[in-house]
């Protein structure tokens, strides 16, 4: 079922955009879309406050204020609506313009190149949620309140969704992924949550990891009663990474429940990476001595250089969907994609590439001999109990292995 969308601001210079939007959103979502040709013309419609915006699609090339500039201005205006970049721009200036926005704690959904590809941005929209319309100190205050109280009543949930090799089509692994049930507003994404939590500090981090590695290792440990060897990759803030206890914590969970530190990849975000302090150093060294393997995530998007990767004693390089969505389509996404799977294979890293959600991009990624692959072509997140019945459908694909 679509998303109900009220209305929806398209920021382009480009009248052919924005007829092709008008087409789409009506067809598709039934709104109304509002437009504008320059970043000027969209302050003051996001400005009345009477509009209760749904969506923002903006381009980054305009004349007078461009999209950057309106990118920068609107956080003082209503940073909570969703927004989309739409731009003919190279990846290099898409990316840094999603990482100043970020910055600026503005809600950036995803980017997608022009031409627009209307069946992605289908999918992208359908999948939205709604945005609230709360001043911002209420909203933050309303949400840490809640997310206390969700961490407090163990309301965080683990979703997993499978990496499979693309040659064979068997299952490496999975990647945990973490989801709040609430209690009224249903499944709420980590986009609207982990965000909070960063600003509220590492005691809400720590209780979202504290909540999601308990039921991990519980996972883990009943596939490993029924001998289906899973490898979980588990995602760790920079954050957590300061705390020096981190790797007896986790030697401990894998003890409790009778697993190993090999059954466990620890995904650490490359644009959010290290600011190569001594406690960070220490803690990934540890869990890598006591047999963890490391990943580097959102390989491309943030501080990447070979100096990163020959510091930090990696097993896995995991290149960022936003390469492999426009690798097919643009020169330098495609060069960024090839390049870091032929610097992975020098340094002898395994590779996984994220966000496979076409027949075209399975094929791509399968010519360049990459190891392990996830995304919506393959499955979505899923709950334990779906994700268990998914498994059991295609056993005879989990790759066997000797017990440890």
């Amino acid at each position: 079922m679509a998303v109900e969308l009220k209305e929806v601001l398209v920021i382009d210079d480009d009248p052919l955009i924005h007829a092709i939007c008008e087409a789409f959103f009506r067809s598709k979502f039934h709104c109304p879309i509002l437009s504008a040709t320059t970043g000027a013309e969209a302050l003051e419609i996001v400005g009345e406050q009477q509009r209760k915006l749904s969506l923002i699609l903006c381009d980054l090339k305009m004349p007078d204020v461009d999209g950057v500039q309106f990118l920068r201005q609107i956080k003082e205006i209503d940073s909570k609506i969703p927004v989309i970049i739409i731009s003919g721009e190279s990846d290099r200036i898409i990316a840094l313009a999603e990482s100043i926005a970020v910055s600026h704690e503005i809600n950036i959904i995803c980017s997608l190149k022009k031409p627009l590809d209307l069946k992605k941005l289908e999918l992208i929209v359908s999948n939205i949620e709604a945005p609230t319309h709360k001043n911002t100190e209420e909203t933050e205050l309303t949400s840490g309140i809640e997310l206390a109280e969700a961490i407090r009543k163990k309301q965080l949930v683990a979703y997993y969704q499978p990496k499979v090799e693309p040659q064979t089509h068997r299952i490496r692994g999975v990647e945990a992924l973490a989801r709040w049930q609430h209690p009224t507003e249903g499944l709420i994404y980590p986009n609207r949550f982990i965000p909070v939590a960063e600003r509220l500090g590492f005691e809400f981090l720590d209780g979202i990891h504290q909540n999601i590695i308990s039921q991990v290792f519980a996972d883990a440990q009943s596939w490993r009663k029924l001998r289906l060897p899973i490898k979980i990759s588990i995602n760790l803030s920079v954050d957590l990474l300061n705390d020096l206890t981190l790797p007896d914590q986790m030697m401990r969970m894998t003890e409790i429940h009778e697993l190993h530190p090999t059954d466990f990849v620890l995904e650490i975000t490359e644009s959010k990476f290290l600011e190569s302090k001594a406690d960070q150093k220490e803690v990934l060294i540890r869990l890598k001595m006591m047999g963890f393997e490391l990943s580097i995530d959102d390989f491309g998007t943030g501080y990447s250089n070979i100096d990163l990767l020959m510091t930090y004693p990696f097993d896995e390089l995991k290149i960022d969907q936003c390469f492999i969505r426009n690798a097919l389509d643009d020169d330098e996404a495609r060069a960024i994609v090839e390049s870091s799977v032929s610097l992975a294979k020098r340094l002898k890293l395994r590779t996984v590439a994220e966000g496979i959600e076409t027949q075209e991009q399975f094929k791509y990624i399968m010519s360049l001999g990459i190891d392990e692959i996830q995304g919506y072509f393959i499955e979505r997140p899923m709950s334990k109990d779906i994700f268990d019945k998914w498994m059991f459908e295609r056993k005879t694909e989990i790759l066997e292995k000797d017990a440890v």
